[in-house]
């Protein structure tokens, strides 16, 4: 469960279909929106945070950082940079 909901907010976060950079993640919101608990939000939130999307603030929550980053076929991120340092 926790892994397709970090895929079901992940994907709209990359193509920037999905909310502002640095709106906040609200628990309950979420939690509401996808039908699972909070432990399943919690760890996608998680998994978002190591994938650099998104970024825990204090005081504040989770936040999207990484607002319309282009996605490859596979779904994952693709960073110029770190394509370039593998040349």
């Amino acid at each position: 469960m926790t892994v397709r909901l970090h895929k079901q907010l992940r994907r709209p976060i990359c193509i920037g279909d999905w909310r502002r950079a640095y709106t906040p993640l609200v628990l309950r919101q979420l939690t509401r929106q996808f039908n699972v608990g909070q432990i399943a939000v919690i760890e996608a939130i998680h998994r978002l945070e190591h994938a650099g999307l998104v970024r825990m603030v204090p005081n504040w929550g989770a936040v999207i950082f990484a607002f319309g980053v282009n996605t490859g076929e596979d779904g994952g991120l693709s960073n110029a940079s770190t394509e370039g340092s593998q040349l």
